[in-house]
């Protein structure tokens, strides 16, 4: 539950029956004429999207595909295993609900079955691991429906734990009645932290040759990562641990230092231009920031943008605290702080100490600094 999975596979009752190439390719079949002819296909090797933190640019091959009738052919790539992802050429947006979402291994034959392209509603089939895939997500389905209700108000909080519960036991069962199927790897990926560790512990070897594997494989280092950063966090969290001192370029290219700020309190504010959760927060910040002011100084520091991207972000949503650009190289900020996500937030004491650490657009992160700021 705590991943961006594969776009829902969606379990069609009457899916079309699509004859097996004999080369290795990708079959369209369409229930119904789509007003596109054509089709756009991106496919990235899936050991380049887990080299390393930059998975944002994994090199990223694109191809348009046309439409013969009612069916399209792809070419599966003999280069590695890889992620594909395809869209009709008129898709309104590049969104999940718009495009089609699998996995493929040289020699594979896939067939996707689309029954509707707005939103885009499809079976993928052909192979262990995505038939394997599927079966969990139809599975899953009835909790994924009660987490979407949970979301939107219509069943409360406090429901979340037996979804949870829920979810991690059908994932458990897939594992252990499957040990060493591909898609293993898909529901291991998928489970909280303590189950993850349980079964990562007793991982059967021939899922290290399953074509997921790098993805679990990058998931148990973040999560050992998440770990270390976890008890550090805490380990700061005593409001005795001085904050570590930074000098960085602000918004006009003057040196800002965090010591500049002794004797307010300070609200270091971890965000970037990509990350919505950091945007959406802004309006309380504001509100905040106005109702402390004189008393408080919010340092926002930007993260993985680009100096220019920063720069139109501040104008765009009129950031009036103070900005700092954090350059995105070995021993940045998100570094020497316990930053685990985004944004984060991070409130320092007049004497320059670390009182508390928050991820994530919370609201105990203001009801902690109204304790505080008296």
């Amino acid at each position: 539950m705590n991943i961006t999975s594969l776009s829902r596979l969606a379990m069609l009752g009457a899916a079309c029956i699509v004859a097996q190439s004999a080369s290795a390719d990708i079959m369209l079949n369409f229930a119904e004429k789509p007003s596109a002819d054509s089709v756009v296909v991106s496919r990235v090797l899936i050991s380049d999207l887990t080299a390393g933190p930059k998975t944002r640019n994994a090199p990223m091959v694109t191809d348009t595909i046309s439409i013969q009738g009612l069916t399209a052919t792809i070419p599966v790539t003999d280069e590695g295993d890889a992620r594909y992802r395809i869209a009709m050429a008129d898709a309104p947006a590049a969104t999940r609900d718009y495009f089609i979402d699998f996995y493929t291994s040289p020699g594979d034959n896939i067939q996707v079955a689309v029954e509707a392209v707005d939103p885009m509603l499809y079976k993928v089939s052909g192979t262990p691991l995505m038939d394997g895939i599927a079966q969990i997500n139809a599975a899953l389905e009835p909790s994924e429906e009660q987490l979407m209700k949970i979301q939107n108000g219509q069943l409360p909080p406090t429901a979340f734990a037996e979804v949870a519960k829920t979810y991690d036991r059908i994932l458990m069962d897939y594992i252990e009645a499957n040990p060493t199927a591909p898609a293993t790897v898909y529901a291991m990926i998928s489970l909280d932290d303590e189950p993850f560790e349980k079964y990562y512990a007793q991982m059967n070897p021939a899922l290290a040759s399953t074509p997921l594997f790098p993805f679990l494989k990058a998931d148990k280092e973040r999560r050992d990562e998440q770990k270390i950063l976890e008890a550090k966090k805490q380990a700061l969290s005593t409001g005795t641990t001085p904050a570590p001192e930074f000098t960085l370029e602000d918004i006009n290219g003057k040196q800002v230092s965090l010591a500049d700020f002794r004797g307010k309190w300070v609200v270091l504010d971890f965000w970037g231009s990509w990350c919505i959760w950091c945007i959406k927060g802004f309006p309380e910040l504001k509100k905040t920031y106005a109702q402390y002011d004189g008393k408080l100084e919010v340092i926002g520091i930007d993260c993985g943008d680009t100096k220019e991207a920063w720069k139109a972000a501040v104008a765009k949503y009129k950031l009036p605290w103070v900005n700092l650009y954090n350059p995105d190289k070995p021993g940045n900020l998100t570094q020497v702080y316990p930053v685990q996500g985004f944004p984060t937030k991070i409130i320092i004491s007049p004497e320059g100490n670390i009182m508390n650490i928050f991820t994530g657009e919370v609201p105990e992160f203001y009801t902690r600094l109204a304790e505080l700021i008296k």
